[in-house]
């Protein structure tokens, strides 16, 4: 079942993110279909120094302002976050 965006557009990113776990990713690469079961969540407010938009907006985190997903890679990982726009500042999940 596709995930309404009212189910994003909320302002408890905890509960947001919480009740993403278990839910299917899923997505097209080059015509494949791809799929992935989410298994970890993380919330963040824009004041937290774990958030990517702590420092304010940066060519790499541009995107978090628009309010959609963006990827970086850790060691040994691809992330993504999504982005919830509140009033002007990113709450990030």
């Amino acid at each position: 079942m596709k995930l309404a965006n009212s189910f994003f557009i909320r302002s408890d990113v905890t509960r947001i993110a919480r009740q993403l776990l278990g839910k299917v990713l899923v997505t097209r690469i080059d015509g494949q279909l791809a799929h992935g079961i989410i298994v970890e969540t993380e919330a963040y407010s824009y004041k937290e120094k774990g958030s990517h938009a702590f420092k304010g907006m940066t060519k790499r985190n541009e995107v978090m302002l628009e309010g959609r997903m963006y990827t970086f890679a850790m060691v040994f990982m691809k992330c993504s976050t999504w982005s919830l726009i509140k009033k002007g500042k990113p709450m990030l999940f």
